[in-house]
């Protein structure tokens, strides 16, 4: 097809646009997030400009009364390809935002790739894809869809994959009960590609991630409702959907699969979070032969499940073992990436509060400070994940001792995650917590009756109120965090010893 001036629309493709992407991908597996912003934006904007300039042709080829139907179904064929790269730019760039702590800036851009990725689906039927049947349980199975008609799979998988995004966006700025409807169309558009391959359609068209089998997109849409469901405190709900996910996957792909492997991690640090740790310790044992029997024992993905592993040992009481699997894990993430890699910082967190629960807290503290160094060069110190180790720095340095830079380090935490998050999430409720729990602690009996320590306390109080207010609207007043916090509330109040609650750092 020649365009009214002359060239083939198809070898318009912005390579240079795939290149710097592709570019900008590999800055993010070493950590490297700033220098990946400006090629991802960069990228963009040539999709962009050449998806306008689509638009703008084709518009002069409608008015051409020579135009052929091949001419324009071929010019509407290369306008969805550009768009669909235009909504794979703003993805990208709404992950790197999210990586990087931009939490509004992500959400911006998640919500233009939703509506982007939207304008492909056609009006007719298609548009809504979800027929609500009148229920509605205010989670993942609040939409149903009676039937989809297809020509457009391509689209509606990349739609689906922008409603993640958005909800997961949504879920990091803690406003869940506004992802909760979002990740159920998401996964009503994989249940009907799951129903309609399964119905004898065949083969999904290629494009994409269309080329997947709807099961195993469907498993992936699970996963991501059942962490939009633990998010909210509700863990048994996210329990089915994860063990449905573990189904879909070793039926469509077989039982040696990587993303095999990420389901049985997935059920297994549920079960962890539910207290059954022998049930969880096998699976993750079996993800880990998996990962290494497909990829070699030492890939980066292999340390992430040795990691899973560590925590669900550690709390079974074997915490050398829990060093011993941190350990190589901290080796295989070092030899990947480097030592100045986010990925690292995580890892050392980890050995950290090992350290700290064998008492050794000095050893404790130099870990978490080299944790802080990396996450600050990384990130910059505005970043959550910077407020969550500086929580974890700040009750070592109390607990040896120095109750003043202890105050230091958690009030810095406290202002990170307010400004990131605003004042009602469950970070600042934890961080007004472990602030609260050195504030209210007197080192003496002196100390209880002077009027330093009654300013402390009385700020304590506050803080705890606040942090009961906040768990309370987020969980619910039965949450066992909620109950937690308002036991040292009371505690103080009758002026007994403050206790932790075992909520504190992360």
């Amino acid at each position: 097809m020649q365009s009214p001036n002359g060239h083939d629309p198809s070898s318009a493709v912005p390579l240079l646009a795939t290149a710097l992407t592709q570019h900008a991908e590999v800055l993010l597996e070493k950590g490297k997030f700033e220098d990946a912003t400006p090629l991802q934006k960069r990228a963009l904007q040539i999709d962009e400009s050449a998806l306008t300039t689509a638009l703008e042709e084709s518009m002069i080829l409608s008015m051409t009364v020579v135009a052929s139907d091949t001419e324009t179904a071929a010019s509407a064929a290369f306008i969805r390809s550009l768009t669909r790269r235009v909504v794979r730019d703003l993805r990208q760039l709404s992950r790197i935002c999210l990586l990087k702590g931009s939490l509004d800036n992500a959400l911006e851009l998640a919500t233009q790739a939703v509506s982007t990725a939207d304008s492909l689906i056609p009006a007719e039927g298609d548009r809504d894809l979800l027929h609500e049947d009148g229920a509605d349980d205010g989670g993942a199975g609040a939409h149903k869809a009676d039937h989809l008609r297809f020509p457009c799979i391509s689209e509606h998988i990349d739609l689906a994959a922008a409603l993640t995004d958005q909800a997961i966006a949504l879920m990091a700025k803690g406003r869940l009960a506004e992802g909760a409807p979002i990740m159920g169309r998401c996964l009503a558009i994989y249940q009907a590609l799951s129903e309609h391959h399964s119905g004898g359609a065949g083969a999904l068209t290629p494009g994409s991630k269309s080329d997947e089998p709807a099961q195993v997109l469907l498993a992936t849409a699970l996963n991501n409702a059942a962490e939009l469901l633990r998010a909210q405190g509700l863990v048994d709900a996210a329990e089915p959907l994860l063990v449905q996910a573990l189904s879909l996957r070793e039926s469509a792909l077989g039982p040696e699969n990587p993303s095999v492997a990420e389901s049985l991690s997935n059920l297994g640090m549920l079960w962890k979070a539910q207290g059954r740790l022998e049930e969880a310790e096998p699976h993750l044992k079996r993800c880990i032969e998996i990962k290494e029997a497909v990829f070699g024992q030492d890939h980066w993905s292999v340390a992430i499940s040795l990691s899973n592993l560590a925590r669900v040992v550690g709390a079974r009481g074997n915490l050398k073992e829990a060093e011993r699997l941190d350990r190589r894990c901290l080796a295989i993430k070092t030899a990947a990436h480097g030592p100045d890699h986010p990925s690292r910082a995580v890892t050392l967190n980890n050995l950290a509060q090992n350290c700290r629960a064998r008492g050794e807290l000095e050893e404790a503290e130099q870990l978490y400070r080299q944790a802080v160094e990396i996450w600050d060069g990384v990130y910059g110190d505005g970043h959550p994940l910077v407020a969550t180790v500086l929580n974890n720095l700040g009750l070592i340095v109390y607990q040896r001792g120095d109750r003043d830079q202890a105050t230091l380090l958690l009030r810095r935490a406290l202002a990170i995650d307010e400004a990131v998050y605003g004042p009602s999430h469950p970070a600042v409720a934890r961080d007004q917590n472990n602030l609260a729990d050195v504030l209210a602690r007197p080192e003496n009996e002196h100390e209880a009756s002077t009027d330093a320590y009654e300013e402390r306390r009385l700020e304590a109080v506050e803080l705890l109120k606040r942090s009961v207010a906040i768990y309370g609207s987020f969980y619910g007043e039965t949450h066992p965090h909620a109950r937690g916090v308002m036991d040292n509330l009371v505690r103080i109040l009758r002026d007994d010893e403050f206790e932790d609650d075992g909520g504190g750092g992360s």
